[in-house]
């Protein structure tokens, strides 16, 4: 299990490149015509200081002696959860963001690494056998109670809540094993 989870972490989350737009300004100078363009191919930038650096170059292509000034947008497609659907739209959210109700979009929290995810599914699949585990003790218990005082029914009873409650110690001791192995490497 522990060679699973360091190979989940392995994975460094790489930088990941954004859209941008570019906006050119022509200044008013003799033969130049003033105002604001936004060249219709877009750059993919890691950082808005390569997009502007890029964007210089596209701007200047475009209208050469006439550019005054140049910018880079961020045109990368947000995150958009249940939580923050602009109005008309229809979104769907994400059983796995363990975000805050309040949280921003383009906070830390929702970008989605590789230990990220494998701790979103681990913290989701415990929670869902926790609750079959604790099915089965109420199941026995209940197995138990309609016995009728006959030993076969008591003893399965009994065995059901043993398995279940073994189960919830090696389901919860595994869950924070696996926690503390992502804190660990992930700080």
């Amino acid at each position: 299990m522990l060679a699973t989870a360091a190979a989940f972490l392995s994975f460094a989350p790489a930088a990941r490149a954004a859209q941008y737009t570019c906006e050119c300004e022509a200044s008013g100078a003799t033969g130049c015509t003033s105002g604001t363009t936004k060249p219709s191919a877009p750059v993919t930038a890691a950082s808005l200081d390569e997009a502007a650096t890029k964007c210089h170059d596209v701007c200047n292509n475009t209208l050469g002696a006439c550019l005054s000034s140049w910018s880079a947008v961020d045109t990368t497609p947000k995150l958009i959860t249940g939580k923050n659907c602009p109005d008309g739209e229809t979104c769907l959210t994400n059983p796995l963001d363990r975000c805050p109700d309040n949280t921003d979009p383009k906070a830390a929290c929702h970008t989605l690494t590789v230990p990220a995810l494998a701790s979103n599914i681990i913290s989701t699949a415990v929670g869902i056998v926790g609750a079959l585990a604790l099915l089965v003790f109420i199941y026995g218990g209940l197995r138990w109670l309609t016995s009728a005082g006959e030993p076969v029914k008591i003893q399965a009873g009994k065995d059901a809540m043993k398995w279940a409650a073994i189960g919830l110690v090696v389901i919860f001791s595994s869950y924070a094993l696996v926690s503390f192995v992502f804190k660990a490497f992930t700080g």
